[in-house]
């Protein structure tokens, strides 16, 4: 995850800030993976927000995860 001042990219390709990922995880109650990876189109350039995109999926799901 890239980290530019106060903003922290999870998919620097396409410059999906962690915020937005977040966001748009509980306000559209995706669940899995792939989900948020459908839905954001993620994954399918370098792929290095793999690991970042599970994480901030397991922090919506369970907010004492860390």
């Amino acid at each position: 995850m890239e980290k530019f001042g106060d903003i922290k990219h999870i998919c620097e390709c396409l410059k999906i800030t962690e915020f937005e990922m977040k966001q748009a995880i509980s306000e559209n109650n995706l669940k899995t993976f792939e989900e948020v990876t459908d839905y954001f189109r993620t994954t399918w350039a370098c792929g290095d927000c793999f690991n970042d995109i599970k994480a901030a999926i397991e922090e919506i799901k369970n907010p004492d995860f860390k």
